[in-house]
């Protein structure tokens, strides 16, 4: 089994997962996905050929909020926020 992510952006992840199954469904499978507006949306790939998969991500990692329509602010980034702030109204 391996598995390893790295940060290409502030908020982007590059992602490799490849590893031996235990159980075979199938013989062959693979898909394909591109996602926006959603939580951790982008390129997600996955293939598998007998016990071996593997898998490709390229995404986003804040959660997106669907009431406000926007990417949820990050912890690290509200504490910045109310930082800015209070300089602002000093």
């Amino acid at each position: 089994m391996f598995y390893n992510f790295f940060k290409i952006s502030k908020y982007k992840n590059f992602e490799i997962d490849i590893c031996s199954l235990q159980h075979v469904n199938s013989y062959f499978y693979f898909s394909f996905e591109w996602s926006r507006k959603q939580d951790h949306a982008g390129y997600h790939s996955y293939i598998s050929i007998g016990r071996f998969k593997f898998e490709l991500n390229i995404h986003d990692i804040r959660h997106w909020d669907r009431v406000l329509n926007r990417w949820e602010t990050l912890p690290e980034e509200e504490k910045s926020e109310k930082e800015d702030e209070w300089e602002v109204g000093i």
